[in-house]
């Protein structure tokens, strides 16, 4: 538990890094980076001689670094995450708490001690090659001003990363979560995007920016660092005391991921929907993982936030904690700190309905609820699904995005300009959305379209037992490998044709079956990922079934006024569940 970190403002981040190579038995220092001068209060002890830490020099792998400056009153608790290789030591100044956080890489975690000896600190660390130092020194004056930070995030429409800025001060927190607070809501967008960069390191800019704000001890857990599958839930968080409260912010990667897509078709036959049923599990489990292994406890304000699934996630995981708050089992379900509704901040962005309700249940607009807060957009299809008639709910109060407003629409332009460039801003006006047959929005089309489409499908429990496991399946080795769909698509001639014969293909699975498997099983055979094939096959045969249910011939799916209102604006349909259209708005 970082209490020490007491009202973190302006963030003074002295980067030290010394990455060590072994020469001779010896660790070498190679570089040595300070802006501020702070590691120069520090020494490396050697034996009975001090040697301060500069480029080149020569250390043995067991390290000792002690506090060698004019400062006393060093606090008698010192914070060791050895598991994180991150130390913590405090003083205060003028008033005012300082702290000087270690961030050690690529050492013996378990050998890392650190204690007040004699009034300084003092800290031992085993280190290997490649060791490094990161020196973080923390000074809480002003931080209750709000500052602008910024931040990486990945843009899908210019596929490409952009820095953006975001405000934040720790004082936004003085507003209870039961009010609408759009200054809070605006950063936890903020760190929602930085989350999803890409790359080998895709928590590289959420645990940056979590650092900046004061959270010494922020980290991701274990799905950011490994490869990317049909359950993977990208998790951030880190925490930091303030005002006499733990403040923690949970963030879960919903900007840019992959195959976890495929679990967006998983609803389950009963209950909330299952694919972000596992998201909202891993949101829980990482949240008292973080609060145990940090030795939280105390009066805690808790801020959850997600965009799209993880959006979904982030909804039902707030519901669960103010279910827990309801019902006076926050002990038991999160860990040893003190959680009342007003300061536990669920955020969603753009998500899709993902909770559960029949009468009888608690009503999603409940009361408990007043805490949780979900921004949504009318244009954006995803906010529509799955359907309302298969018992979906979002949790708390919604918040329309104004983007029938052409004024607001214009404002949302001109940041679109200003922060992602010509080529966003123009891609994001909606005013290029072709009017047609009585549709002048897209949400004019989805929500009639979509009663027909899942009245065609049939009901949840139809979808649940003959489809679901199957497209999942399809959907993650198509994601997994995009060239799959290609050649099943080549080797029928192209898309039109392929999709054309599966419509007026065989109405009878076993000759469905016999047509297509050899199609299909040549394009998994050549993937090797024949284990998909009666996947792919069963979805196909479903979905043509769908479709014919949805029309009666192959002319009335073509003249489908639904159809042809989203094929006449395939360039605009999806603009709306841009994590950049959000951010402008």
């Amino acid at each position: 538990m970082f209490h020490i970190l007491l009202a973190v403002a302006a963030v003074v981040l002295i980067v030290t890094i010394a990455s060590l190579v072994t020469q001779g038995g010896y660790l070498t220092v190679d570089e040595v980076t300070d802006e501020d001068g702070k590691i120069g209060e520090f020494v490396i002890v050697d034996g009975d001689t001090s040697k301060a830490i500069v480029a080149g020099m020569r250390i043995d792998e067991d390290v000792t670094i002690a506090y060698d400056g004019p400062l006393t009153g060093w606090s008698d608790i010192v914070e060791v995450q050895a598991e994180l290789g991150l130390i913590v030591f405090s003083i205060v100044l003028f008033g005012n708490p300082v702290d000087y956080v270690f961030v050690f890489d690529n050492i013996v975690n378990s050998s890392l001690e650190g204690n007040i000896v004699s009034g300084k600190p003092v800290l031992s660390v085993t280190a290997k090659d490649g060791f490094s130092i990161e020196l973080l020194y923390y000074d809480s004056k002003g931080m209750e001003e709000i500052q602008e930070y910024r931040f990486i995030t990945y843009d899908h429409i210019l596929g490409d990363r952009v820095e953006l800025p975001v405000m934040y001060g720790d004082r936004l927190f003085l507003c209870p979560s039961i009010e609408q607070n759009a200054d809070l809501m605006a950063f936890a967008l903020g760190l929602e995007m930085s989350s999803g960069i890409g790359g080998d390191d895709r928590a590289e800019s959420i645990i940056r920016l979590l650092r900046d704000i004061g959270c010494a001890n922020a980290r991701a857990n274990g799905a950011y660092g490994s490869e990317q599958t049909m359950d993977s839930v990208d998790v951030a968080i880190g925490s930091k005391h303030w005002n006499g409260s733990n403040l923690i912010f949970v963030v879960a990667n919903g900007c840019m991921y992959d195959t976890e897509f495929a679990s967006n078709l998983m609803l389950g036959g009963t209950g909330s929907h299952h694919g972000f049923s596992l998201v909202s599990n891993e949101i829980i489990r990482t949240l008292k993982e973080f609060i145990s292994d940090n030795g939280i406890t105390g009066k805690t304000k808790i801020l959850i936030t997600g965009y799209s699934r993880t959006a979904a996630g982030a909804n039902l995981a707030a519901a669960y904690l103010s279910d827990a708050i309801a019902e006076g089992k926050v002990s038991e379900k999160v860990g040893d700190i003190e959680l009342a509704k007003e300061d536990l901040y669920g955020y969603s962005f753009e998500a899709p309905l993902c909770g559960y309700y029949a009468p009888g249940m608690t009503s999603p607009t409940d009361g408990r609820y007043d805490n949780i807060w979900y921004v949504t957009n009318p244009d954006d299809i995803v906010t529509h699904l799955p359907p309302k008639d298969y018992g979906f709910v979002r949790y708390g109060h919604q918040i329309v995005t104004e983007s029938h407003d052409p004024e607001k629409q214009q404002i949302m332009l001109q940041f679109a300009l200003k922060y992602y460039g010509e080529k966003a801003s123009k891609l994001l006006d909606m005013s290029r959305y072709v009017k047609t047959s009585d549709f002048q929005y897209p949400s004019d089309v989805y929500e009639g379209f979509i009663e027909k489409f899942f009245t065609g499908l049939g009901t949840r429990e139809f979808y649940h037992t003959e489809m679901e496991n199957d497209l999942a399946q399809s959907t993650y080795a198509i994601l997994k490998d995009p060239a799959l769909a290609q050649d099943i698509l080549d080797n029928s001639g192209g898309a039109f044709t392929f999709l054309m014969e599966v419509y007026n293909g065989p109405k009878d699975k076993g000759g469905f079956d016999e047509k297509f498997r050899p199609v299909v099983e040549d394009a998994t055979e050549k993937h090797k990922c024949s284990q998909y094939t009666d996947s792919i096959l069963n979805s196909l045969y479903q979905l043509s079934g769908v479709v014919h249910r949805y029309s009666e011939d192959a002319m009335s799916l073509i003249t489908d006024k639904y159809v042809l209102a989203m094929v006449a604006n395939t360039g605009t349909i999806f603009m709306p569940h841009m994590p950049a259209m959000t951010y402008c708005y």
